[in-house]
């Protein structure tokens, strides 16, 4: 059996390189809770359709600050290329007008690499879109690139695997990248379609005058059909 030690070590490194971020060093912190919740459907064997809806909660998770919706039509070209089209819509509470809420139009493509070495599975997701803000120009082009890797640990029930991904933010406006997310948990299956993501995440983002530092806990059931 595999050394524990060499189970965590891929997991701890992509941890210690989010919290040894020079932005940590001070700044606004903050703790939050995001809860994400995704309906999975194959439509045909090279199609799928993907529902989800995010909200997310700041100030130590008492104050509702932002929801988003999203439509994707993933489509399976090879076993370690997927590509979607997709559609986003978000909404956010604009701190400068107390209870004013800001809607942004999000479309965007995404393009899946998937690949595995030995029991580790890996995924780079590539997300192009088109920020679109109505009144408050101009819109930008954004990318963001996710890198992660899961492990299966158990195949008693409906399975246990821990998983890592780290996720980074460029966009038109912005000079170089100006967030980063950090993410390290367990997707557990709780019944033979239903699964739950449990984790924490790392987020650092560039704000006026400095960066903000999120510890968030992250919540996720999915439904696969």
């Amino acid at each position: 059996m595999m050394h524990w030690k060499r189970r965590v070590a891929p997991y701890a490194l992509s941890l210690f390189t989010c919290l040894s971020h020079p932005a940590l060093a001070g700044g606004k912190t903050d703790f939050q809770v995001w809860d994400k919740n995704i309906v999975r459907g194959h439509l045909n064997k090279r199609l799928d359709l993907s529902l989800e809806a995010e909200f997310r909660y700041k100030n130590s998770g008492s104050t509702f600050y932002y929801n988003h919706e999203h439509v994707e039509l993933p489509i399976h070209v090879t076993s370690f290329l997927t590509i979607g089209p997709a559609y986003r819509q978000i909404f956010q509470l604009n701190d400068n007008q107390r209870n004013q809420w800001t809607t942004t139009y999000y479309p965007n493509i995404n393009i899946y690499f998937l690949w595995h070495l030995g029991p580790y599975h890996f995924y780079d997701r590539n997300r192009v879109s088109y920020v679109i803000k109505p009144g408050s120009p101009p819109n930008v082009w954004q990318y963001r690139n996710k890198l992660g890797v899961y492990r299966v640990l158990s195949d008693k029930l409906h399975g246990v695997r821990l998983f890592a991904d780290n996720e980074i933010f460029i966009e038109q406006e912005q000079r170089g990248i100006y967030e980063n997310r950090t993410t390290v948990g367990y997707n557990v299956g709780l019944f033979k379609k239903i699964r739950m993501d449990l984790a924490y995440r790392n987020r650092i983002v560039r704000i006026t005058g400095g960066w903000e530092h999120d510890h968030i806990l992250f919540i996720s059931p999915s439904a696969n059909f």
